[in-house]
Formats: structure tokens, sequence, C-alpha cells
């Protein structure tokens, strides 16, 4: 019999404990902006990303930095809903240098079966080592698909010190734009706008 108690209890406290997490995220006045991880990305078609060496050393650290180099257009304390948001994405751009260049590629049929999961995600999170003493902000992405013409991301908030995922949701966003560049931050940029809409 205690040990039912003793069980329930558990579970009562874990459910409390999620719960309190999700309305501090909600009731949050500030929040850590840490950019795009690609590490578990994948990329629809070779010819459509320049080289495996363009794509890991130009356009995924350009996908990163244009965020921080267009603070009109990307206004994250609008689009997110914080009063402040500070920004961080030195972890993202260390872990993203280490894709490794033979997997990043999947022709039309594979693209279309990858697929992350919230285990994934968790993984991921769990590499951010950070002083921070709130919540932070994580787009995972999953994959760009020139052919099925959307970009999926894990839009991804944790608790920094604990690296327990509070919340992630899979979206997709359209690319639109000139040059690879800003054709896929169009995708970036649309899914954040959807964020603002929720």
């Amino acid at each position: 019999m205690k040990k039912v108690i003793y069980s329930l209890f558990l579970i009562i406290l874990t459910i409390n404990v999620a719960g309190q997490s999700k309305e501090e995220l909600k009731n949050s006045k500030s929040i850590l902006w840490l950019g795009l991880d690609f590490t578990e990305a994948r990329f629809e078609s070779k010819y459509d990303f320049g080289t495996p060496e363009e794509l890991t050393g130009k356009y995924v650290a350009g996908w990163n930095q244009v965020i921080l180099q267009e603070p009109e257009k990307f206004d994250l304390e609008t689009l997110f809903g914080f009063e402040k948001v500070d920004k961080d994405i030195g972890i993202a751009l260390k872990r993203n240098d280490k894709l490794d260049k033979e997997k990043i590629f999947l022709g039309l049929g594979e693209i279309n079966d990858y697929s992350l999961n919230e285990e994934i995600i968790q993984k991921i999170v769990s590499g951010y080592d950070l002083e921070y003493d709130g919540y932070a902000l994580l787009f995972i992405v999953e994959s760009y698909s020139k052919t099925a013409v959307n970009g999926n991301i894990w839009v991804t908030y944790f608790h920094v010190p604990t690296k327990k995922v509070i919340q992630t949701k899979k979206m997709s966003g359209k690319p639109k734009g000139f040059g690879i560049r800003n054709y896929w931050t169009g995708s970036v940029f649309e899914i954040m706008r959807a964020c603002s809409e929720q």
C-alpha cells in the first residue's frame, strides 16, 4: 500500500513540476535565443545547396548570423512575445561545424521518410551547456527540401539549468528569396511569424 501511495505521489509531483515549468515559461518576460541547430538536419537535394563544404562552412553559419544581422526583420521580442530576448548562437555554431558531410544529403524518397522525434530533441538539448537562469529557445532543423519546397524545424523551449525540454513542436515553412542563404532564411522567418500568431 505504501508503495502504491509513493508511486502516486511521484506521478502527481512529476505532473505538477511539468505544469509549473510550462506556466513559468508562459509568464517569463525574457528568454535566450540559441539559434538554429543543424546537427541532425538533412538536405534534399545535393544539387540545390552547393558542395558539402559550402553548405557546412558557409550557408549553415550564414542562416544563423543573418537573424542577428537583420534585427528589424527578425524582431525576436515581437515574434515570440517576450519583453527581452538575449542572444547566444555560439554553441549552435560550434555544434554545426561538426556536421557529417557524408550524411547530410538525402534523395527525395529518403527525405520524405526522415523525421526527428522528442527523444532526439531532448538529446540535442542536453548538449547545450550554458550559464543562464531561465528558459531558452532553440530551432532544431530537421530537413530542407527543395523539391517539397519546405523547411521542417522543431521549435524547442527548454529550461537551461536542468536542460529539460518544456515544449517542442515540429513546424514547416515555405522558403522564398533570392540566393541559397536568403531562400532558406525565408522558411525560418515564416515559422517565426507563425509562432507570433499562436
